[in-house]
């Protein structure tokens, strides 16, 4: 191991980063935990104690207003659906003979 000439241990120079590696930063971390700055004391039980924190939601949950607006789009879609079988109820003998004379005029373009 080398030593200098008062004995102390002296550290081998690094050599920078090898060659395809990217050199690390050593991420320093406080021996002590930090200190709270004076003030009131944190209050844990009794009356005046503050809740606990709540827990975020989870990433997937909805909020009130995208369910209430799938709700919405979804009686929107209903009412579309109905008024389509309305429709279709009201006027499904003039349709058969528009599907009929339809047909016919197929059927006698293609003879020709």
């Amino acid at each position: 191991m080398p030593f200098n000439d008062k004995g102390e241990f002296i550290r081998p120079e690094p050599s920078g980063p090898s060659p395809g590696r990217r050199s690390r930063r050593r991420r320093v971390v406080p021996s002590q935990p930090p200190m709270r700055p004076p003030g009131r004391p944190r209050i844990t039980t009794g009356p005046d104690a503050r809740p606990p924190p709540r827990a975020a939601a989870p990433a997937d949950s909805t909020s009130p207003w995208e369910a209430i607006a799938a709700l919405i789009g979804l009686v929107l879609l209903l009412a579309a659906l109905a008024g389509v079988g309305w429709v279709l109820l009201l006027f499904h003998k003039w349709i058969l003979i528009a599907l009929v004379l339809w047909a016919l005029h197929g059927v006698s373009n293609w003879l020709r």
